[in-house]
């Protein structure tokens, strides 16, 4: 099972992270953290998959 992780940093300092099962979730956080936080300064990472640990 792959496990989707998404951190929000901004001037490497962390601003919101979780896991979630789905990619399309995960993918849909993104969008909305992007829009809550997008206007603060640096660059978004985008969300990236992850195998079993």
């Amino acid at each position: 099972m792959d496990r989707y992780h998404l951190l929000l940093a901004t001037s490497l300092r962390p601003v919101q992270q979780g896991w979630w099962g789905s990619e399309a979730v995960a993918r849909d956080k993104f969008r909305r953290w992007i829009g809550e936080y997008g206007g603060m300064p640096g660059r978004p990472s985008q969300p990236h998959r992850r195998g079993d640990r």
